[in-house]
């Protein structure tokens, strides 16, 4: 009887990580030629100078809101008393990128370049992720906003209502010409309820622990649940996730160095911008290394993604109470 031999069927080719990398499909969501992303490297070099122009502004609102709550608008040096900005028209002042009074030189608001630089490379991010010119603008006026509230916050632990109610009303109105101009209601109404979620759980901790958590920090949540909920659910979670983990990270080592103690006040307002910023500009990469290794796994379901966000909001959880419980009293 003759041997017929059958050959067996492979399965199809599911490449890895290595050929996703090498077909250039990261690149191709970083660069912008997929989803319609229509930001060019010049609008990414653009935003990198808007942010290094703009650091001399930010760093008068620095120095003009840094005070304590219910005192006026700081206007003169607090150490020779000269003024370094103008009583009236205060949208024009500026500060020297020196960081130093003209008068006596000693430092005034943020260190040399730390908000020309911040503010550029934040600009450059999100001008890297922005699908259309509307949604660009909105998330560079949230930047523009978000960043002299962050150093604020290093400065005197605060968040001052008129920087978050700007940052708030400003996103929101963008984002919501973008959408009608881009035919993309799902997106703003998903960027309302990231927003609401975002701002409840934030507002739910400073209910829990008072002491442990300013209001402003759910003021400024509302603002990044919006960007992040524009971006995607998945977005939101891990923004959130990667904010609470940069500050857990960081007073662990504040307190592993002997630099604080549990009772020391916790900046939270700078690691949930980061947080936001790292999120929006790098979430794609992330997520198509994430679908390559999921793709040479034997056990890619349809479950993986949601066991994924479960984890991601345990994290979430847990770090948050962790913060207030154990890292600051």
């Amino acid at each position: 009887m003759e041997d017929v031999s059958v050959p067996m069927a492979r399965p199809a080719h599911r490449p890895g990580l290595a050929a996703v990398m090498h077909s250039g499909e990261i690149w191709e969501h970083l660069s912008g030629q997929r989803r319609g992303v229509i930001v060019t490297l010049p609008w990414i070099i653009t935003g990198a100078a808007i942010g290094l122009l703009a650091g001399p502004r930010i760093r008068a609102t620095v120095l003009a809101r840094s005070t304590a709550a219910g005192k006026p608008l700081r206007s003169a040096c607090p150490a020779c008393s000269a003024r370094v900005l103008p009583e009236r028209w205060r949208w024009r002042s500026l500060l020297p990128i020196t960081g130093q009074c003209p008068a006596c030189r000693v430092r005034v608001g943020p260190y040399p370049l730390v908000a020309e630089v911040t503010a550029g490379l934040a600009l450059a991010a999100v001008a890297a992720r922005a699908t259309s010119g509307w949604e660009l603008a909105a998330l560079a006026w949230l930047v523009l906003a978000a960043i002299p509230l962050a150093l604020i916050d290093v400065a005197v632990h605060r968040l001052p209502d008129p920087l978050t109610a700007a940052a708030l009303t400003g996103t929101l109105a963008l984002l919501a010409v973008a959408a009608l101009t881009g035919h993309q209601p799902g997106r703003l109404a998903r960027a309302a309820i990231g927003a609401t979620i975002l701002a409840c759980f934030y507002l739910a901790l400073w209910l829990i622990r008072p002491d442990g958590m300013g209001l402003g920090d759910a003021k400024l949540a509302a603002s990044l649940g919006l960007a992040l909920g524009w971006t995607s659910w998945q977005a939101l979670l891990t923004g959130t996730f990667a904010g609470f983990a940069l500050a857990a990270v960081y007073g662990a080592v504040r307190l592993a160095t002997h630099q604080a103690t549990r009772t020391s006040q916790l900046p939270l307002g700078p690691f949930m911008l980061l947080g936001a910023v790292v999120v929006i500009a790098l979430l794609r990469a992330v997520g198509s290394l994430v679908r390559a290794a999921y793709s040479q796994s034997r056990w890619h379901t349809a479950g993986d993604h949601l066991g994924l966000a479960l984890a991601e909001l345990t994290g979430i959880i847990l770090i948050a109470f962790v913060l207030e419980a154990v890292v600051f009293k």
